[in-house]
């Protein structure tokens, strides 16, 4: 008699979007509820349903050196993902998808894709940032790879941690939220924080010798938060509705140039700011 396949499902809710993910392989079922547990809502209706699928030995990109490649695209409603052991797809307007990975692959990078699609649907941002939570007040950190942003969360350890690497902003009656993603960098052992507050600063990194906090203008401060949007930005129409998204969130919450050493003194600098 043959054996009958047992699907469980895993459903990951950030910022309010649900993503249910269905998989017959029972340790990535195990993984994912241990990776993602602080983001798992079993009752949330999903926004997508992605079928996982586990295939020993599978590739569909050549590796190269260098940063790890992903590929992704958006043409009528319709997602598509490729990395270097992963591939996948979403139709947006049927809220169902499927992924192939290899044994050794993993959903991250898919999940991120999949996030800064579904955030731009609900006028939100994903950025490349940093983000802490101190008192009831969030702060995001922003810039190019190597500015910082590991670093100011490693500063800020005793404060809760949205993440080293992602972060996700939205627009809520009339403030800005910045969003916990389980998402990391450079700190993997970081808590994966499911919590959110209200954006009351927005800095760009600049390392220096000494704390500095300056002035950005829109337009530059516009310029620097696009150049922070990851996956996105890849077609005209993508492209123009995310610089738009991008203002509005800065005409609510201005940003600010950061020049920061590496100590924890820069905390004083944005309080007082």
């Amino acid at each position: 008699m043959m054996e009958t396949k047992r699907y469980t499902d895993v459903t990951v809710t950030i910022a309010g979007m649900a993503v249910r993910l269905v998989c017959d392989e029972p340790l990535m079922n195990e993984r994912l509820q241990a990776w993602y547990a602080d983001f798992i809502e079993p009752h949330d209706s999903p926004l997508a349903t992605v079928e996982v699928e586990v295939k020993a030995g599978v590739q569909f990109l050549p590796i190269e050196p260098g940063p790890w490649v992903i590929r992704s695209s958006l043409q009528d409603g319709r997602l598509v993902f490729r990395s270097y052991f992963e591939s996948g797809w979403v139709d947006f307007s049927r809220g169902r998808g499927d992924l192939v990975m290899a044994s050794h692959g993993w959903v991250e990078n898919f999940l991120r894709v999949l996030y800064a699609y579904l955030g731009m649907e609900q006028e939100a941002v994903l950025v490349h940032a940093s983000g802490v939570v101190k008192g009831d007040k969030a702060y995001v950190f922003f810039g190019p790879s190597g500015s910082g942003k590991t670093t100011t969360a490693r500063l800020s350890s005793a404060h809760t941690i949205l993440s080293d690497d992602l972060v996700l902003l939205k627009k809520t009656n009339g403030a800005v939220k910045a969003y916990g993603v389980p998402f990391r960098g450079d700190l993997p052992e970081t808590p994966r924080n499911n919590v959110n507050a209200e954006l009351a600063g927005l800095f760009h990194l600049r390392k220096a010798d000494a704390h500095f906090v300056g002035t950005l203008e829109r337009p530059r401060a516009l310029a620097e938060l696009i150049s922070c949007v990851p996956f996105v930005m890849a077609t005209p129409a993508t492209s123009q509705r995310m610089v738009g998204l991008c203002d509005e969130l800065l005409a609510r919450v201005p940003a600010k140039e950061l020049h920061f050493r590496q100590d924890s003194g820069f905390w004083e600098l944005i309080e007082q700011s």
